[in-house]
């Protein structure tokens, strides 16, 4: 698997994550996340206050009071929204997760 983002060309194993098994973030209300993860046909989605250490592909331990959203899971898309020249402005990571170990990638040759 493979990201390009900020000119930096980032591969990884697929079937693998872009950070290591062992050191990976923690998303919880005492980090940053905001209100609580919603459900959704293949994980959950969540919010959290800006972290750069949010990217495609990274393995993350999800730790909420709702129980079955506690483990790992690993970002499948996310959006960073920074307002950063607006008073008070936005500065939000929004996040699609999947179970960790599920995300491949399909290719279909000819395209």
């Amino acid at each position: 698997m493979y990201d390009v983002s900020n000119g930096t060309l980032a591969i990884w194993p697929n079937g693998s994550y872009r950070t290591s098994q062992t050191n990976y973030p923690v998303i919880s209300t005492a980090a940053g996340m905001v209100k609580y993860p919603q459900y959704t046909s293949v994980g959950v989605n969540f919010r959290s206050l800006y972290n750069p250490k949010l990217l495609y592909g990274t393995l993350i331990n999800m730790q909420s009071s709702l129980q079955p959203a506690c483990g790992k899971w690993v970002i499948y898309n996310m959006v960073h929204s920074l307002e950063a020249n607006v008073p008070h402005g936005s500065w939000f990571t929004d996040a699609n997760c999947c179970v960790a170990g599920t995300l491949t990638v399909v290719t279909n040759a000819g395209y």
